[in-house]
């Protein structure tokens, strides 16, 4: 693949110590329906054999792109280095730990119209992704003013997405709405919900699917199960600070 090449959806990946689940989220990829992706794979120096597992993939298939960082600058590092290597017209995070369904570009990129902000589709959670518990945010309009969208995710109620693992974003608002290790309000959680906000800020609706079409696997080494207080800490200082009226 030309390096300066424009693919249609960057797929972002950061990734550490997560070398027996990786591979199901980068084959979920690969067998998108929509073919026209890159997936930019960031490994915050993995102390197990997960680089090995993606570089597997990228020599396997060129749409795969490998960053293997020198240390582990954590979930937030991580991030940024998928934005900055990322080169497509819509990004769509996918955790190491979670999958999306072979549909997922192909029915959210057509409602990605000048009006919408993102797509947001139903998430299915479980231990497995062949093992279904339960759904989130299936019960959703499948089109609202974006307003309305801030509003909701101000009462907090939890019908609403934060991980933008939910989420189909145009990249260039993910570029310019993620906030630096410096500037965020907390460090471990927070910013993925500022994607939402802001975004709902500068377009006047917001899209959903109510078929699941995204998979967040339930373990106990998932980053909210392990930091589950420090997670809820992080949203709340940041939603504080969203609602002081704190911009870029």
């Amino acid at each position: 693949m030309d390096a300066g090449a424009r693919v249609r959806t960057s797929f972002l990946v950061p990734v550490y110590n997560r070398q027996d689940m990786l591979s199901d989220a980068l084959n979920s990829i690969w067998r998108q329906t929509d073919a026209d992706w890159e997936c930019v794979i960031v490994d915050g120096a993995s102390t197990d054999q997960t680089a090995k597992v993606a570089y597997a993939f990228a020599d396997a298939d060129s749409r795969f792109k490998v960053v293997v960082e020198e240390a582990n600058t954590g979930a937030l590092g991580g991030y940024i280095r998928c934005l900055e290597e990322a080169r497509g017209t819509y990004g769509k995070f996918v955790y190491s730990d979670d999958t999306v369904y072979p549909a997922f570009l192909e029915r959210t990129i057509p409602l990605m119209e000048e009006d919408t902000a993102f797509v947001f589709t139903t998430a299915a959670v479980g231990p497995q992704p062949d093992s279904v518990d339960f759904l989130m945010y299936q019960n959703n309009p499948l089109h609202f003013a974006a307003s309305v969208f801030i509003e909701r995710m101000l009462r907090w109620d939890g019908s609403l997405p934060v991980s933008p693992g939910a989420g189909l974003f145009r990249l260039a608002d993910l570029k310019k709405n993620q906030l630096s290790a410096e500037e965020a309000p907390h460090q471990l959680a927070g910013t993925d919900l500022l994607q939402y906000l802001w975004a709902a800020e500068e377009y006047p609706v917001v899209r959903c699917i109510h078929d699941p079409l995204v998979f967040f696997r339930l373990h106990p080494g998932s980053c909210t199960v392990m930091n589950g207080d420090a997670v809820a800490e992080g949203y709340a200082v940041t939603l504080q600070w969203y609602q002081e009226g704190r911009r870029l």
